[in-house]
């Protein structure tokens, strides 16, 4: 699991600041569909970056990046979410979470992606 920690210094004239992925915790969508909400937990310092999607005709790799930011840390509430649009609708496509290489439920409790 990828953590982002808020190492920065108070009055430090250069916090840390770059692009890290996150664990997919949860796709929601039907699967004659093309809509989907992804989701992820995230830590504190972070801000939705991208969401680069890869489709095939047997599977949907998802990443998601976050900007994690030492000097604008706050305390996350919950799962943040994005939504995309497949070019076709899901079917019996898998939906990889790109960042493990695993496949992840349509649907399922929000956790971590099967191994």
């Amino acid at each position: 699991m990828v953590a982002a920690s808020c190492g920065g210094t108070e009055g430090d004239p250069n916090p840390t600041v770059g692009t890290e992925v996150r664990i997919i915790s949860q796709v929601l969508g039907d699967s004659g569909s093309p809509e989907l909400e992804i989701r992820w937990f995230p830590t504190s310092c972070e801000s939705f970056d991208s969401l680069d999607v890869d489709e095939s005709d047997t599977e949907v790799e998802i990443i998601i990046s976050v900007l994690v930011d030492a000097g604008a840390c706050e305390m996350p509430e919950g799962e943040a979410s994005t939504s995309y649009t497949l070019t076709a609708v899901l079917g019996d496509r898998a939906i990889v979470d790109g960042n493990l290489g695993s496949t992840v439920k349509l649907n399922a409790e929000p956790g971590p992606p099967d191994q």
